[in-house]
């Protein structure tokens, strides 16, 4: 055909260690009037999210896309968080992640790219602009974007330990723009959970959120269920803990055997996820059962699908 993609929907990827031959984590030529949403990227050693013409010239740069609510993570070999390039005019960049653990930083942009372009309410510290490298204040003053924006480091946004979902008093919370386009997050809860949505992939579950603001806790353990499901690769498991504990994780087939253990463990209470990796299973229904300290325990059900 001609070569460009239109109305695509980008959403709810986790992608990791990609790159080591080049490339971007999403890599994106000639994209129009689609939307990238709820994706999480980290520790990419090429580039993040890229936007350019695949080498084919301005006409086919990538235009009139929006670009809500991604998080993105780069080691210190890694491009740019986000790569906006070679006439990628009227894009819009909202309530996204932008870090690099290196020398470069969130967003590259040249000057061919500036037309119609959107940016605020992102976290991140330094841009690439027309190939000129300034902090995010310089940013905001030569260009009038990213008003909104701040600067933040991962131990102030994340839970850690590769979890890249918000912690409790994470500097993300209600800080982005409610956006039509952007109703739910990565794991299903809905947005925004508090006044107004939380910038990155995630927003914290307004489970955890009305049990601090209230002062009621639950039980040892309150199990919140996992997203998604039906699934396929991996899921979240989300529970809740009224204080530090340690958990194990058993996952059974339909026949009751048990053929997954984890253990997880939680140096403070509230909200608390695990990813469960089922690349070595087969498609079917599993059961899967949390423990903790005096045998409490709960159970839930899920269904992988390949």
């Amino acid at each position: 055909g001609d070569g460009i993609i239109s109305n695509a929907l980008v959403e709810n990827n986790i992608c990791y260690e990609n790159g080591t031959g080049g490339g971007g984590a999403l890599n994106f030529a000639s994209i129009r009037n689609s939307v990238v949403k709820n994706n999480i990227l980290y520790d990419n050693h090429a580039g993040g999210m890229a936007f350019w013409d695949d080498g084919y010239g301005g006409n086919m740069g990538c235009k009139d896309n929006k670009i809500y609510n991604n998080t993105v993570v780069m080691p210190s070999d890694g491009r740019w968080a986000l790569n906006m390039i070679n006439s990628s005019t009227g894009n819009e960049i909202i309530n996204n992640i932008l870090l690099h653990r290196g020398s470069r930083g969130g967003l590259e942009i040249d000057a061919s790219s500036m037309e119609g372009l959107n940016a605020d309410y992102n976290i991140l510290s330094k841009v690439s602009y027309a190939e000129n490298w300034i902090s995010l204040e310089q940013w905001q003053s030569q260009s009038g974007q990213d008003q909104n924006s701040f600067s933040a480091e991962e131990a102030e946004l994340f839970v850690g330990s590769g979890d890249y979902h918000l912690k409790e008093n994470s500097a993300a919370l209600d800080k982005g723009m409610n956006l039509a386009d952007v109703l739910s997050d990565i794991d299903g809860d809905s947005r925004p959970a508090g006044t107004a949505t939380d910038i990155g992939a995630d927003e914290l579950a307004v489970t955890a959120i009305n049990h601090e603001r209230s002062g009621k806790q639950p039980g040892d353990i309150e199990l919140l269920g996992n997203y998604p499901n039906p699934f396929n690769a991996s899921t979240v498991i989300k529970y809740y803990l009224a204080k530090p504990a340690t958990v194990k994780l058993k996952v059974y087939d339909l026949r009751g055997r048990s053929i997954a253990t984890l253990q997880k463990e939680a140096e403070g209470g509230g909200l608390q996820r695990i990813l469960f990796d089922t690349s070595a299973l087969t498609s079917g229904v599993y059961f899967y059962r949390l423990f903790i300290r005096n045998n409490r325990t709960k159970s839930g059900r899920m269904c992988l699908v390949k």
